[in-house]
């Protein structure tokens, strides 16, 4: 493993349990109850997502979050701790239950979410900062799931952001969705906040929703110079990268999606391990699409897949695209 690779990489954001319930056709009325195929509980959140699809890669990862003196507070360590991921940046609040999110899955892989936030209102930049010994080894810092971290909100993220882009880090920030509904307020607090990142990761909708546009090359526009590059997840339809001086689209894998939860993750991490690998742009979009791709179209409990697995997974479904 190179020098690169052993430095870890920090995930600052919304660590969770999810409660997966599939195959939802459709949602009950008041007082109505359905029968649904399964359900299952997984590490999730933003940081969650991103910390095993991290260390599947060969990457370190540092999650710094927060989670309840619970019986799902002990199932993320436990969890954590059985794919090999350092939880100590990960702080227990006694008086409040373990974030939990209730997705529930579709016939055509969508999802819907409901979230009990928990811990994560007491989720701060203090938190953050206590564990900056840490944090200030690794080569990138993720920031990821503010919109749910009523404390570190993207305004409250700008100043910390800042400070770490000044020492020289990488900074990521994927915004997902504002529950919110994207009011004036957040929108231009987070887009403030992209004046100091370096890598702004949306999907598509997400973008668009957050510059008040109706498509991807309009947001991109829209948000100008302040990121140092923009990268956006379409889902079925690729992936786009925007610099300065050059636009790189790729298009995505014909998979048949069965569940898409977490997958823009899959594809933000597999993304920045590719950066990290110095491949060229196209080479990580395709790299970070097929990783997606993967994830998208398994059933059951979720396999994270290796560099080695995304390419064998490439290779049966688009022969020479990674």
């Amino acid at each position: 493993m190179s020098d690169e690779l052993e430095r870890p990489i920090a995930i600052v954001g919304n660590l969770n349990v999810d409660q997966i319930v599939s195959t939802v056709t459709r949602f009950p009325e008041w007082d109505e109850e359905l029968i649904v195929q399964s359900s299952r509980l997984e590490l999730a959140g933003t940081a969650g997502y991103l910390a095993l699809a991290a260390r599947r890669l060969g990457l370190r990862p540092f999650v710094v979050s927060t989670v309840g003196a619970d019986a799902n507070g002990d199932f993320l360590r436990r969890e954590l701790a059985v794919a090999g991921i350092d939880d100590t940046g990960v702080e227990t609040i006694p008086e409040l239950p373990t974030c939990l999110g209730m997705v529930f899955v579709g016939d055509r892989g969508q999802r819907g979410i409901l979230t009990v936030l928990g811990a994560h209102e007491r989720m701060t930049v203090a938190v953050a900062e206590r564990h900056d010994a840490a944090v200030s080894a690794c080569a990138e810092v993720f920031l990821c799931g503010n919109f749910l971290l009523p404390r570190f909100s993207p305004r409250l993220a700008a100043a910390y952001a800042r400070r770490l882009r000044a020492r020289g880090q990488v900074v990521v920030f994927d915004p997902s969705w504002d529950p919110g509904g994207w009011c004036p307020d957040t929108r231009a607090d987070t887009l403030a906040l992209l004046d100091v990142v370096n890598l702004f990761m949306p999907n598509e909708e997400e973008l668009c929703r957050l510059t008040g546009t109706t498509t991807w090359r309009d947001g991109v526009a829209a948000i100008g110079p302040r990121p140092d590059e923009i990268v956006v997840k379409r889902g079925a339809r690729g992936a786009v990268s925007v610099t300065s001086d050059r636009v790189v689209a790729v298009a995505g894998l014909p998979v048949e999606a069965v569940n898409t939860t977490g997958a823009g993750d899959v594809f933000d991490m597999s993304y920045v391990y590719a950066r990290r690998q110095g491949w060229e742009t196209r080479q990580c979009l395709e790299f970070a699409c097929a990783a997606a791709a993967c994830i998208v179209s398994q059933t059951g409990s979720r396999t994270y897949p290796d560099e080695r697995e995304v390419r064998a997974f490439a290779a049966r479904i688009s022969p020479g695209l990674v």
